[in-house]
């Protein structure tokens, strides 16, 4: 026997005050999903964690600059969606920039 699967609809913020130059679906979707204004949208490096902020970064820098002085090969592991990917490819063109 089938088990039938019921889809639900999220409910969209309509107190969100998204652009109104967005498209009515990106609106719902951003709504339905917590979004509730343009400054949440914002994904410019203006917007980024200060570098002292972010987590274990005192740590990283380090296995970094060893790993470079002493010609240590290093491993970069990503995930398989957009982000992941992309962020794997910086890391390793970006390594390979300053000849690691």
């Amino acid at each position: 026997m089938k088990q039938q699967r019921q889809l639900r609809r999220r409910e969209a913020d309509e107190t969100a005050e998204l652009p109104a130059d967005l498209p009515p679906l990106l609106r719902r979707l951003y709504a339905s999903r917590g979004v509730r204004s343009a400054r949440e949208l914002e994904r410019s490096v203006k917007g980024m964690l200060p570098w002292q902020q972010l987590s274990g970064i005192d740590n990283a820098v380090e296995i970094l600059y060893n790993a470079f002085r002493e010609g240590t090969r290093i491993i970069v592991v990503g995930d398989f969606d957009a982000d992941g990917a992309t962020s794997t490819a910086l890391s390793v063109l970006g390594m390979r920039a300053f000849g690691m």
